[in-house]
């Protein structure tokens, strides 16, 4: 009985949220997705915005400015692909710094985290890193601001010295 009245009161509240919601509050409420074109295929991220809001709007800013057109994962391992380098070899960002925003999400297959410098919670910048299993030790360390929703199995296929062909902002 109290596990029925429990999902009945979860579920007035969710109807009453969702009818509660102005115009605006709509708007507010999109959903984006960054589209990763590599020569395996594309790759769709969905961006974290309510949880990483200044990360998002970081690399989204970015992404208009075709900053990731060609740029190599400069980094492969089994545990995460890096990319986000101009220089392509580890060491570049676009200049523009950006403080860690943590959250209690966990890295896991597919997390997608702005990289940073360990000792410096406001060096994050252009470099990002996705994660190809669960990484527990990057847990609070780094920013999560999305998660790959398809397709993973592209990402066992890069290599070091692959480029991204394009990378796209879509909202829905």
């Amino acid at each position: 009985m109290r596990k029925n009245t429990l999902k009945f009161l979860l579920f007035a509240f969710l109807i009453l949220k969702i009818t509660s919601c102005t115009d605006e509050s709509a708007k507010n409420d999109k959903k984006s997705v960054l589209s990763m074109k590599t020569a395996y295929g594309d790759i769709n991220i969905l961006l974290f915005k309510e949880l990483a809001p200044n990360t998002v709007e970081h690399i989204s800013k970015l992404i208009k400015k075709n900053y990731y057109q060609g740029i190599t994962f400069h980094k492969t391992s089994d545990a995460f692909l890096q990319t986000g380098d101009p220089t392509n070899i580890g060491t570049g960002k676009s200049g523009n710094y950006i403080r860690l925003e943590q959250s209690s999400l966990k890295h896991e297959l597919g997390t997608v985290s702005l990289a940073r410098d360990l000792n410096d919670i406001t060096s994050g910048d252009s470099q990002f890193f996705i994660s190809l299993k669960e990484n527990k030790h990057f847990d609070g360390k780094y920013t999560i601001f999305g998660k790959v929703i398809s397709d993973l199995n592209i990402l066992k296929k890069i290599k070091k010295g692959d480029r991204i062909i394009l990378l796209k902002l879509k909202s829905f």
